[in-house]
């Protein structure tokens, strides 16, 4: 009767031939294709890509930078992709749930910024950067100064002195949080807290002799921060990032230094007559050591009385004083950050 093989040896996913060998079923999906699907499971999306979810749970991609919405996982080449679709062509159709649309907003925004600054960059290799948590920010500042932007756009990996470990995105993090607190500290003169809680840069930074080098460093790890996308906490008033962004600053800009001094200076711009009030062209301020100070818009003249025909002059200068008498300072920070945003 010939070798048998016991009924209760038989199973659904086995094959019964003329000798007790027993093989698998042949597989229901192309190796190859399994095996690419494996490997990029863990790998990172291109750049402007977003894995995302439907309201049934199934995975779909956006491309930020196009504006579309598709079930296709980008990371697959269009061999694999041709073996997916004939495959799936083989099967029974499903029908598929509707792709959800594409949405212009700030994050999408925010990933098609990254594509564009990093398609003028080679970002190619890594840089580990050695500091310690004791001189955090003279550290940073003498090892960064000391490269270019080719080699800060690098994958970054930060070394703190004395600790263990690998760098998978938590160091760097955190070495870009501390730079934005330690910069703002009061004894390096670099930055004024103003009455609102925002801050601006200080026009007394000179107290500082390497000021000017600190605000290109400034200047360069924001604009690292950014290409890197990493989060700075800096709370700069509005006119900062339009000075960094060369748009007009406008006489409401004022209400970010101090709610009071537009409030007046609004009052005198739209007034029909000022004559009589009594204003002359000094304002108060305080000086590098916090004390109150009065400063003369026109030094030559310091009684000049603020008339209806000189208003819009005693305006202009009080805008220059608050806006423009740190635009060097400005200008070095512009330095370092456009080497990673161009304008």
């Amino acid at each position: 009767m010939g070798n048998r093989t016991p009924r209760n040896a038989r199973t659904p996913n086995t094959i019964i031939i003329n000798n007790p060998v027993i093989l698998p079923n042949p597989p229901t999906q192309d190796p190859y294709l399994a095996a690419v699907q494996a490997s990029i499971a863990e790998a990172p999306l291109p750049l402007g890509w977003e894995e995302a979810l439907t309201s049934k749970g199934v995975t779909y991609y956006i491309d930020h930078v196009n504006g579309i919405t598709t079930y296709l996982d980008p990371r697959l080449n269009a061999i694999v992709l041709n073996a997916n679709l004939n495959n799936t062509n083989k099967k029974k159709k499903k029908k598929k749930e509707k792709l959800p649309k594409f949405k212009r907003d700030l994050y999408s925004k925010l990933q098609c910024l990254l594509v564009k600054i990093h398609q003028k960059q080679s970002d190619e290799g890594s840089l580990q950067i050695p500091v310690s948590r004791e001189n955090l920010l003279q550290d940073s500042f003498r090892f960064v100064s000391s490269l270019d932007s080719m080699t800060l756009t690098r994958r970054l990996f930060i070394k703190f002195e004395g600790e263990e470990g690998l760098d998978y995105g938590g160091m760097s993090r955190e070495w870009f949080l501390s730079l934005s607190e330690a910069i703002f500290a009061p004894q390096l003169h670099l930055f004024r807290k103003c009455v609102t809680g925002y801050y601006a840069i200080d026009r007394y930074s000179n107290a500082n002799e390497d000021h000017m080098e600190y605000f290109r460093f400034v200047g360069t790890i924001l604009g690292m921060a950014v290409y890197h996308a990493k989060l700075f906490c800096a709370h700069f008033a509005i006119p900062f990032f339009k000075k960094l962004l060369e748009r007009p600053i406008e006489l409401s800009d004022l209400h970010y230094e101090d709610p009071a001094l537009y409030k007046s200076a609004k009052k005198i711009r739209d007034a029909d007559d000022i004559n009589g009030w009594g204003l002359d062209f000094s304002i108060t301020d305080k000086d590098s050591e916090g004390n109150t100070t009065t400063i003369n818009l026109k030094p030559d003249e310091p009684d000049l009385e603020v008339t209806n025909e000189n208003k819009n002059e005693y305006l202009d200068l009080l805008m220059k004083y608050f806006f423009h008498s740190t635009d060097s300072q400005m200008n070095a920070i512009k330095e370092g950050f456009y080497q990673f945003v161009p304008l």
